[in-house]
């Protein structure tokens, strides 16, 4: 029988009640599924009913259709931003891979093309790692985790409000999958 090592992190890491990401914990593997904001829901709805207002008031000239070019490149990169909050990361200690995936079976499929990693073994991992950014009324995920391999880019795994979260699972992964301990200053 092999040693639940999900369980362990669990216990580890306490209390999980996040509103984002949704953190469950299986038989050997962790789910971390991403959710939107109340806040970032309605970001997605406004633009799409805002759009039509400059085509009604404001007369049709280049300046016109300019501004309502620059407005959906706008929103067309808030939701590429987006789209990825929405990611269902599984981490697999049976089998020893995290597997990437998205809601979106278009992004799943974008991924193969672009040949972004869609499962990565944990031989792959040089280690966790947390980056912050400044966090505020439109950002309000400061926090990010990623994992950093040998052949690709960082790959984000999942955002988070708060460092001292975000911080906390960086050390379990680090600790029980990459092998190192990582100490919080």
């Amino acid at each position: 029988m092999s040693k639940d090592i999900a369980a362990e992190i669990e216990k580890q890491y306490g209390n999980i009640d996040l509103s984002y990401p949704r953190i469950y914990f299986g038989y050997n593997s962790i789910e971390l599924r991403g959710i939107l904001s109340e806040l970032e829901e309605v970001y997605f709805v406004i633009p799409i009913a805002l759009i039509w207002i400059p085509m009604f008031v404001m007369p049709r000239s280049v300046s016109t259709i300019l501004f309502i070019f620059i407005y959906i490149v706008m929103y067309i990169y808030y939701c590429y931003e987006k789209i990825f909050v929405l990611d269902i990361i599984k981490i697999d200690f049976l089998n020893k891979e995290i597997f990437i995936s998205n809601r979106f079976r278009v992004i799943n499929f974008l991924r193969k093309i672009f040949r972004k990693p869609i499962t990565i073994s944990f031989q792959e991992i040089i280690e966790f790692k947390n980056y912050k950014r400044a966090a505020g009324r439109f950002v309000s995920r400061g926090n990010v985790l990623v994992v950093k391999t040998y052949d690709h880019s960082p790959i984000k795994i999942a955002q988070f409000r708060f460092e001292s979260e975000s911080e906390q699972l960086v050390q379990l992964l680090n600790q029980y999958i990459v092998g190192k301990a990582t100490f919080i200053d």
